[in-house]
């Protein structure tokens, strides 16, 4: 836990969050800094997320919006694609949404800020212990693809040794240089032509957006998040459904409560949300009848959250692959790993296949206000998200939980029917299954960032993270 009366970063990386400050203390503002932190995750957790997949920010400026850089599918896109592969990838969003999200708030020259991210990778950033186990975990399929085996596979690497993807400084030097259309025209020529997935028109017309966060108001709190075709709404709806229930915060009928909520919640998502338009105010208001989920979706979704904070701006922001490695095709020369985002797309219905459609997103992002104060919060999940971000919001606004206990605090998750998953010292109500794991456990690796009367940062004890702050 970091507090300081002045800024703060939270992150799953002790190293990004090291870069954000490292930002902060020349003058950047906490844009800035989120945009070094995220270039920096994309060294030192590649895994999870980088400059071949999708980042989300909800930013507090003069009044709180979002940054969707969430990317579209290519326009030779023909039916779902598989899991993995190139044809599971959609035109990345992270490199526009950034300059997008600079360009709006940020301060520092580009330049000059992508080139510090740069310098601190230039160092040999020492592996993390989650790295150094999603490469032996992934190694067979990693070693199936030219780029992924010359960029991760070029050594035996142990917890603390030196180590970035072959190739990804060359890429941030050029988007240093030449902004976000070094990555979309540049860099995205050899992406086109390693993958035969895409045209070059999919990159260079691709833009990422700037929209109002959907809002609902939970217990005195106003939850901000972020609006489809993220799943953000999901949470919201979550929210919406335990409205008016009363429960203790390690109870037995706290979880039956969230699995009845997210049960139906997730049931709208399916028949409601995608790349289309949807009136999110009146699911909120009125949430439809609809046949329940059966599950939230595919466990093995993977992503990293980070929050930054001053006295005067705050950003909750979260990048992913969507899977491990995402479609584990990495574009060699450039250290760049591809997502396999497009891979989520459904047969039929709202998130249907489609070319130039942006996917059913898993991330998004929290920023609650209430009681005077502002908590950035947000972990990495998948599907399972909404149920983990409700709890979450639960933590502070129904228990009154500060942001480490909000963090820290024994979670629960939906595996779907009445399956259930629980770190110890959380109960169990009849009629769920559920599986006890230690504490920690993996339940998705959260940040949180408090703005109040002072600046308080924490990392998720269930991963390799640190809050920073100057």
């Amino acid at each position: 836990m970091y507090v300081s009366r002045d800024a703060v970063v939270a992150s799953e990386s002790f190293f990004a969050s090291r870069v954000g400050v490292d930002v902060l203390s020349r003058g950047g503002n906490a844009v800035d800094a989120a945009v070094a932190v995220s270039l920096a995750l994309s060294g030192v957790l590649p895994y999870l997320g980088g400059l071949g997949g999708d980042l989300i920010a909800v930013v507090r400026g003069d009044k709180v919006r979002t940054v969707m850089g969430i990317g579209w599918s290519s326009s030779l896109l023909r039916g779902v694609p598989p899991l993995r592969g190139p044809e599971s990838a959609t035109v990345p969003g992270l490199v526009r949404g950034l300059q997008l999200l600079h360009a709006r708030y940020g301060s520092m020259e580009w330049g000059r800020l992508v080139g510090l991210a740069v310098s601190w990778l230039e160092r040999g950033p020492p592996a993390h212990p989650s790295l150094v186990r999603a490469l032996r975990r992934y190694r067979e399929l990693l070693a199936a693809d030219r780029g992924s085996r010359e960029s991760y596979l070029f050594a035996d690497v142990d917890v603390g040794d030196p180590f970035v993807p072959r190739g990804l400084l060359n890429a941030l030097r050029v988007i240093a240089d030449h902004g976000a259309d070094g990555f979309y025209d540049i860099i995205a020529r050899d992406i086109v032509e390693y993958t035969g997935t895409f045209t070059l028109d999919d990159f260079t017309q691709y833009r990422a957006v700037e929209t109002d966060t959907v809002v609902y108001e939970y217990r005195g709190f106003k939850v901000h998040e972020a609006p489809p075709p993220s799943m953000g709404l999901t949470t919201l709806l979550m929210l919406r459904l335990l409205e008016g229930h009363e429960y203790g915060a390690n109870s037995g009928d706290r979880v039956c409560r969230y699995v009845a909520a997210a049960r139906r919640a997730y049931g709208i998502r399916n028949a409601y949300l995608g790349d289309v338009e949807v009136d999110v105010g009146k699911l909120l208001a009125h949430p439809p009848t609809v046949p329940d989920a059966e599950r939230p979706g595919i466990r093995e979704g993977d992503t990293t959250y980070f929050a930054v904070a001053t006295r005067d701006m705050s950003v909750s922001a979260i990048q992913s692959l969507y899977y491990p490695f995402g479609s584990a095709v990495t574009v060699p020369g450039w250290g760049i790993t591809l997502n396999n985002r497009a891979s989520d797309f459904a047969e039929a219905g709202p998130n249907a296949a489609a070319p130039r459609k942006r996917p059913l997103h898993t991330l998004s992002a929290l920023l609650v206000e209430g009681d005077g104060a502002e908590y950035l919060l947000g972990a990495s999940a998948g599907h399972y998200r909404p149920f983990l971000y409700a709890w979450l919001v639960d933590n502070v606004a129904r228990f009154g939980h500060d942001v480490r206990r909000a963090v820290a605090y024994p979670r629960a998750l939906w595996e779907g029917g009445s399956e259930v998953s629980v770190e110890i010292g959380i109960d169990v109500c009849p009629g769920l299954v559920a599986e006890v794991v230690d504490y920690p456990g993996a339940m998705g690796v959260a940040a949180g960032v408090y703005r109040g009367g002072a600046l308080v940062g924490f990392a998720d004890p269930r991963g390799d993270g640190a809050a920073w702050g100057i």
